[in-house]
């Protein structure tokens, strides 16, 4: 149950962060000090994501030792 519980809140963080990032984007918010807020999500998250970094779920695991291709065959 615990589990279940981080990832629904994870999932909700995320839209929570895209509806900020969108708001600032769109000129809806001036800050982001103030989209953090508003949306509640932790202000150096938006930062990061407005930098252009990506969500570390959408990333390739680093530890990976083969690329897609090469597992592929």
């Amino acid at each position: 149950a615990m589990h279940q519980r981080t990832k629904t809140q994870s999932i909700h963080n995320k839209g929570r962060l895209s509806l900020a990032i969108f708001a600032i984007k769109k000129s809806q918010l001036q800050s982001v000090r103030q989209a953090a807020t508003v949306y509640n999500v932790p202000e150096p998250t938006l930062r990061r994501r407005l930098a252009g970094t990506t969500f570390r779920r959408d990333c390739e695991a680093n530890s990976k030792k083969l690329n897609k291709l090469e597992e592929s065959v």
